[in-house]
């Protein structure tokens, strides 16, 4: 049965509290209660073990094969910067991220860093883009963006 939730604290708390069997998270987002011992962690949804709970298996290692969903973080402008200042600002905020306090912060609250630079960044959002359309066009699921 599919519980939808406005988000990712009800859901920890409801399955923490037993009313609901599982659900699936963001790292970041449910490991203080994995730490506090509120919350198992039962699979990665990953291609691959993460840094944090390298005994945790991937889906695929679970059972499920093909399964690789993977959640994400982007820096986005206005349309029409100049190429200058994106190229700039990739740089920069990839080198901020890279390594040092920044990278360790972020990997000590569940991320896993793979900064990318602007060119990546954009082949990468377009492919996910056509990957989920493509799933949700399989699925029957459409949403009229402007409405409401």
């Amino acid at each position: 049965l599919h519980i939808p939730y406005k988000g990712a604290n009800e859901a920890q708390i409801d399955v923490a509290t037993g009313l609901v069997d599982f659900f699936f998270a963001n790292l970041p987002s449910a490991l203080a209660m994995v730490n506090q011992g509120r919350l198992k962690v039962l699979a990665v949804t990953s291609s691959k073990r993460v840094r944090q709970f390298p005994n945790v298996p991937t889906m695929a290692e679970a059972g499920v094969s093909d399964f690789n969903i993977t959640s994400w973080l982007g820096v986005y402008g206005p349309a029409g910067m100049p190429k200058a200042i994106v190229d700039q600002l990739s740089a920069d905020i990839v080198a901020g991220v890279s390594q040092g306090e920044p990278r360790t912060r972020l990997e000590n609250v569940g991320f896993e860093v793979n900064p990318m630079r602007s060119e990546q960044w954009d082949r990468f959002n377009k492919e996910e883009l056509a990957r989920w359309s493509d799933i949700a066009k399989k699925a029957g699921i459409s949403i009229e963006f402007g409405k409401g």
